[in-house]
């Protein structure tokens, strides 16, 4: 957009028509071309001082030139009446006399000029406004200056109407261009940062004053794009996002400009930040809608994954009970012997201890299978928390962690089988330290959160990277050492706290530690 150059006027009346001209040719912001029309019209006559109407539908802008205090403009209402009381802004005024179209009227009172000449600017058959002349004096525009400026008034008129009409499509071409740039903005592999990023820069181009204009989207505390929180002379509009309030659109301009009232921003570009607030609101919900929907869809495939291991693992362990039975069996038989040599001795004993341990692996598998269905009473929720703890203090002092214990405190009911939700506690503790090798700190936290019992234990420990997140829950996958654990942990949590209608997941990153969520129904007299 064009910016009309700063020059010092002194026109005569038959100079203005051209000036006129080649201000409404030159297409500078709306605000600088009336800046520099009242300065035009101001410089012809002997005060400075120039009052320019402007009628735009039910807004009038009423601007001001004196050679004194310079340019100023504000918005007002239309007048209800188009009367010479309701066009000045002093009332009080009364007619003298009207000569070639012009009037001329006089104060009734001190106050202010003595006089002012009203001109009618008429376009056609639309009236574009009304040019005032305050003076000092009834006789302060003679009758040659009056029929000059009637010379000049159509073409005044007909300069604003087409100011008008070209603001109005300037605007409308910018604020397609910003918001057919925002809606592509919706497809593609880019982060929600990186397109809040590309979406402030769309904004400034779309302003009056777009070389000095910057912009900002704030989301969850997160700023992307220009930093304007030291400008004081910005706007910004809200960012709705599910009905919550979730941050902001700001602009602001980082030098002085004219403006047309109190605001450096004009009722289009307000109302055009107000689009792009809505634009960008609906593409961060199809962002996260999206993620969300690819979250719930991993989760249901690892939920798959892990019923068809769990129904394999069944398999194998019904398939492993009866020869692992046999095996222990015989070796319990053949130690009982009075005359097995101690060296035989010591070998069925390796092998009794072997078949036992094969034993309770195939335990572990009908538990993560969920083939053995637990035995549910109502059973206080901080109080199994409470009893697993106490298991392991010793060994998080060893280990140099220190327990955080946030309770809820109140008397919360789940129906569960006490033993097994201790083991899902204590298989959670035991992962948590382990995570943390060189000490840490565990926080162990309850809460109600609707019908659920919720219990998380969080640890500061070494955290997992999405590959390892995903495969938590399965049988025997570990990145422990050999001989450190068999990979069944996690997997057994998940299969006792699925058997009990519950919920786990799990969220982590690696060096800023592991967070396991379990969710449990209440019982339906604690719920209520």
């Amino acid at each position: 957009m064009t910016t009309l150059p700063h020059r010092q006027l002194s026109l005569r009346p038959d100079q203005l028509a051209p000036e006129i001209l080649r201000l409404a040719q030159a297409e500078a912001p709306q605000a600088e071309f009336f800046q520099r029309l009242c300065e035009a019209l101001a410089s012809t006559v002997r005060s400075g001082t120039v009052n320019l109407w402007v009628i735009e539908g039910p807004v009038w802008l009423d601007l001001r030139w004196d050679r004194m205090s310079g340019f100023s403009a504000r918005r007002c209402s239309a007048p209800k009446t188009e009367t010479v009381e309701n066009l000045c802004p002093l009332a009080g005024w009364e007619p003298e006399g009207w000569d070639h179209d012009v009037l001329t009227v006089r104060a009734s009172r001190s106050q202010g000029p003595s006089s002012i000449t009203v001109l009618g600017l008429v376009a056609g058959d639309r009236k574009a406004g009304w040019l005032a002349f305050p003076g000092s004096d009834p006789a302060y525009l003679l009758k040659r200056e009056a029929e000059e400026f009637l010379k000049v008034s159509e073409t005044l008129a007909i300069a604003l109407e087409q100011q008008r009409l070209l603001a109005a499509i300037r605007e409308r071409v910018k604020e397609l261009t910003c918001t057919y740039g925002l809606s592509g903005l919706t497809e593609g592999p880019d982060s929600l940062e990186e397109l809040l990023g590309r979406a402030a820069e769309l904004i400034p181009p779309a302003l009056q004053w777009p070389e000095i204009a910057v912009a900002a989207i704030v989301l969850d505390g997160q700023s992307h794009g220009h930093s304007v929180v030291e400008i004081n002379d910005g706007f910004r509009t809200p960012l709705i996002i599910g009905g919550a309030e979730r941050g902001w659109v700001e602009v602001a301009y980082t030098e002085d400009r004219p403006r047309l009232g109190d605001s450096a921003f004009q009722p289009e570009e307000v109302e055009l930040l107000a689009t792009v607030a809505r634009q960008i609101a609906a593409l961060v919900e199809r962002r996260e809608s999206r993620a969300e929907r690819e979250k719930l869809e991993r989760r249901l495939r690892h939920s798959d994954r892990l019923a068809t291991i769990g129904t394999l693992s069944a398999g194998v362990a019904h398939e492993l009970n009866e020869p692992l039975g046999a095996v222990l069996g015989f070796a319990q038989l053949a130690s009982g012997h009075p005359d097995v040599p101690e060296a035989v001795a010591g070998d069925l004993k390796k092998i009794e201890d072997a078949a036992l341990h094969a034993r309770e692996i195939v335990r572990q598998l009908m538990l993560f299978a969920r083939r053995d269905p637990p035995l549910t009473q109502p059973t206080e929720w901080e109080a199994v928390v409470t009893a697993a703890l106490a298991l392991m203090t010793v060994r998080c002092r060893d280990a140099g962690v220190v327990v955080v214990e946030e309770f809820l405190g109140e008397g919360v009911f789940v129906d569960a089988d006490p033993a097994r939700l201790q083991q899902v506690v204590v298989n959670l503790i035991v992962n948590a330290v382990q995570a943390m090798p060189d000490g840490g700190t565990l926080t162990l936290r309850t809460r109600a959160e609707g019908n659920d019992a919720v219990l998380e234990v969080e640890d500061t420990g070494v955290g997992m990277d999405e590959r390892v997140r995903e495969r938590v829950f399965v049988p025997f996958f570990t990145t422990k050492d050999v001989n450190e654990g068999t990979g069944l942990g996690l997997a057994v949590v998940h299969g006792i706290v699925t058997a009990h209608e519950g919920s786990i997941r799990v969220d982590s990153s690696p060096g800023e530690g592991t967070r396991f969520e379990v969710c449990l129904p209440q019982t339906a007299q604690a719920a209520g």
